[in-house]
């Protein structure tokens, strides 16, 4: 590694190694580990005495507030009196770093190293460090969405003209592979702006009496909230700076003179327009025609692509399924007589599990997931595991199975019926051809994965292949390792 002495995204001690002299935090998501990949909170609760944890103030400001979702809804119904913030014990270990300033990190007497963080364009906080000394330079990624507006804004940046003019080299750029692949399902993206103009355009047909319900809600989805509950206003309150957060104001409201400006967040349920945790029972979905808003990543035909097992774990804990006495039954009476052994086995052991609930790691939509659950639930038993692209397509059938069965629909303003699910393309990744562009525009002496599917990965997965014709170098380490 060019710089052996930091640690990004990853706080346990890794034997052999000797202890980081500085640690960096991107954001604040978890991954599930379909992927072999890490969450970039991994070992975080559990660090102690070491060194400081550099980060953007979005970043700190949200990480201290973040609650398990349990506690949080506990709280709300008054079960508990108390908040208990998970990572509120690490307030003084973080340290900020403004966007776009070159910072100076002395790692001992004799070495330092220049910081420097751009935004990720992926959600509030998330953020690139550009890694510097004299001798070397990386550009770490963490999770991006390289739409082609931001790629051409951040290669005009002065720190990063150098590098994307030619004058440097980044030794290596680590990059954001979460959605890399030549097959079709991710060779291209719809850019967000395209996807919420398709979302406005469906939900304009519905009659006004019609309340909507965006049904993930995961940080990086900002852009199509409204209500929030007093947890997630409560936390974007925390950012409402400018200094903080770019959309801080925009989101959260700010003062002008005398005046206070309303920004877009409420907590009003009469919106009609609502985000928040369903377990809390919000009255302005009560007794209304309530219609479900579902994020994709794209379609590929018929096909819609949804964002499987990424990104999750800081808001609302898609991966998991609440095996409590109603979910129970309905995931016994979908599997039915046929229940294998094995499958007995899982649930009963995620029953008595202290979550008391299943791993699943797939799937925006409940009721789409107890679809799903009744496809592979068995393969999921017997193998313990899943590859990214099996999950994808027995979602996606099954979801074209469930969308045939529903006969709720939705009178709308032209007389046409309409679904009471609506989907809209919505990545907060990159796609390939979004890569390639980022990578062509640096030409790095090599580009090394932060996600990687090493069950399937072969020569044609392989960082010469998939980005070999854009970099300066011909040694590719994480090929090499493979």
């Amino acid at each position: 590694t060019e710089f052996p002495d930091i640690r990004v995204d990853y706080f346990r001690p890794q034997p052999g190694l000797k202890p980081a002299l500085a640690c960096f935090l991107s954001h604040i998501h978890r991954h599930l580990p379909q992927k072999k990949t890490f969450d970039h909170l991994q070992g975080l609760e559990a660090f102690y005495g070491g060194p400081f944890i550099y980060c953007s103030e979005a970043t700190k400001e949200l990480l201290i507030r973040l609650e398990r979702r349990a506690h949080r809804i506990n709280f709300a119904k008054q079960v508990v009196e108390a908040h208990d913030f998970t990572h509120a014990d690490k307030k003084l270990k973080l340290k900020t770093i403004p966007l776009e300033t070159p910072t100076m990190i002395e790692l001992s007497i004799e070495r330092s190293i220049r910081v420097t963080l751009f935004d990720a364009n992926h959600c509030p906080g998330a953020v690139m460090f550009l890694i510097e000394n004299d001798e070397k330079s990386i550009l770490y990624t963490g999770d991006i969405r390289a739409e082609p507006w931001w790629v051409e804004a951040i290669a005009r940046h002065p720190v990063l003209v150098p590098y994307t003019m030619g004058i440097k080299r980044l030794s290596t750029l680590y990059l954001d592979t979460s959605c890399v692949s030549r097959e079709n399902l991710y060779q291209d993206f719809i850019t967000k702006a395209e996807g919420i103009k398709e979302l406005i355009e469906k939900i304009m047909k519905y009659p006004k009496d019609v309340t909507f319900h965006f049904n993930t809600w995961t940080f990086g989805y900002e852009d199509v909230w409204i209500h929030v509950d007093r947890y997630q206003h409560r936390l974007f309150r925390s950012i409402k700076a400018k200094s903080a957060s770019a959309q801080g104001p925009y989101l959260n409201g700010f003062a002008f003179g005398n005046s206070a400006i309303e920004g877009r967040l409420t907590n009003n349920p009469e919106c009609r327009f609502h985000s928040c945790d369903r377990k809390l029972e919000c009255p302005g979905l009560q007794g209304k025609k309530v219609v479900y808003i579902v994020p994709i990543i794209t379609r590929v035909g018929n096909v819609e692509v949804q964002e499987i097992g990424i990104g999750q774990g800081d808001l609302e804990s898609h991966s998991e399924l609440p095996l409590h006495s109603d979910n129970l039954k309905m995931v016994v009476n979908i599997i039915g007589s046929t229940m294998s052994p094995q499958v007995k086995e899982l649930l009963l052991h995620a029953v008595h599990s202290r979550s008391e609930a299943l791993s699943l790691g797939w799937g925006t939509d409940e009721k789409i997931a107890f679809s799903i659950l009744s496809k592979v639930l068995t393969k999921v038993a017997e193998t313990k595991e899943l590859s990214m692209k099996e999950l994808i397509v027995d979602g996606a059938e099954v979801k074209k199975e469930w969308d045939a069965k529903v006969e709720d629909c939705v009178l709308g303003e032209n007389g046409e019926w309409l679904p009471t699910r609506v989907s809209f393309p919505y990545s907060r990744h990159s796609s390939y051809k979004e890569l390639r562009h980022l990578v062509g525009k640096f030409r790095p002496l090599d580009v090394y994965p932060c996600v990687v599917d090493e069950n399937n990965w072969s020569e044609s997965t392989s960082i010469r292949a998939l980005f070999g014709d854009h970099c300066s170098g011909d040694q590719f380490a994480h090929d090499e390792e493979m």
